[in-house]
C-alpha cells in the first residue's frame, strides 16, 4: 500500500458520509408518504404492504453489485445513486396509478441497492488504515438521514402538497455534485482481494449467522417503520406526529 493510501481523507470521508445521509434522506421519504398515498389512490393495507415489498426487493441485487465493485471502478453508482433516489421518492407523490407507484419504488430500490453495496468499499478506500473510524462517520450520517428524511417529507407536503414536492429533489443532485467533485477522478477499485471461494470456510461460521439476525431484525424494523405512520394517521394522529 502506497503512504498516500493509508491517509484518512477527511474530505473524501466526509463527502461520502454526507452523500449517505443524503441519500438515506430520500429513502425513508417513503413510510410517512403512504397514509396519504392511501388516501390518493384508494389502496388497500395489502396493497400498500406489496408496495413496501416491491422497494425492498431489488435488495437481492447486493451481492451481483458488491461483486462489481470488488472489480470495477463503481464510483458512479455511489455518485449518482443520492440524486436518483432523490427523484424517484420526490416523485411519489405525482404518480397517478398503483402501477406506476410500483414501478417507481422498484427503480428506488435498485438506486438505495446500487448506493449501499460499493459505498462502504469506496469509504474503505478513501480512509487508508483508518477504516473503522471511516465507517463509523458514514454509518452515523446514515442514520441521522433515516432520522431527518420523514421530517423532511412532511414539511415538504405541508409546503407544496403531495404533487407539488418535488423541488426537494434538489438537494439530493446538489449531494451527487458533490460527490462527483470530490470523487472525480479516484480509483475506488481496492487491491486484488482472494476469490469468493477462498472465503466459503468463513461463511458458515461468520456470515450465516450473521444473515439470519440480520433477517429478522429487519423485518421487525420494516414493519414497524412502514406501518406507524399509517397506523397512527388511521387513529386520527397529525402526519408529523405519525
Amino acid at each position: 500500500m502506497r503512504p498516500e493510501e493509508k491517509s484518512f481523507h477527511a474530505q473524501d470521508v466526509l463527502s461520502i458520509a454526507w452523500g449517505h445521509l443524503t441519500h438515506d434522506t430520500y429513502s425513508a421519504f417513503v413510510s410517512p408518504l403512504l397514509p396519504l398515498l392511501i388516501e390518493k389512490l384508494s389502496l388497500s393495507l395489502t396493497q400498500v404492504g406489496t408496495l413496501t415489498a416491491i422497494s425492498q426487493l431489488p435488495a437481492v441485487l447486493n451481492p451481483f453489485i458488491g461483486y462489481l465493485a470488488d472489480r470495477l471502478n463503481v464510483r458512479l453508482f455511489v455518485v449518482l445513486a443520492p440524486a436518483l433516489t432523490a427523484t424517484f421518492t420526490s416523485l411519489l407523490g405525482v404518480m397517478p396509478t398503483y402501477s406506476a407507484a410500483i414501478v417507481l419504488l422498484l427503480a428506488m430500490g435498485v438506486s438505495v441497492a446500487a448506493f449501499h453495496a460499493p459505498a462502504p468499499a469506496v469509504v474503505a478506500r478513501v480512509a487508508g488504515e483508518q477504516t473503522g473510524k471511516g465507517m463509523s462517520w458514514f454509518m452515523a450520517a446514515g442514520e441521522m438521514g433515516r432520522t431527518l428524511g420523514p421530517l423532511l417529507a412532511v414539511w415538504a407536503v405541508a409546503q407544496w402538497g403531495l404533487e407539488g414536492m418535488w423541488p426537494v429533489m434538489l438537494l439530493g443532485w446538489g449531494s451527487s455534485a458533490l460527490l462527483f467533485w470530490r470523487l472525480h477522478g479516484v480509483d475506488v477499485r481496492l487491491p486484488r482481494q482472494h476469490g469468493m471461494f477462498a472465503i466459503l470456510p468463513h461463511l458458515g461460521r461468520v456470515f450465516l449467522p450473521l444473515i439470519w439476525v440480520i433477517l429478522f431484525r429487519n423485518m421487525l424494523s420494516v414493519e414497524i417503520t412502514m406501518y406507524m405512520p399509517t397506523f397512527l394517521q388511521q387513529r386520527g394522529a397529525a402526519l408529523w406526529l405519525a
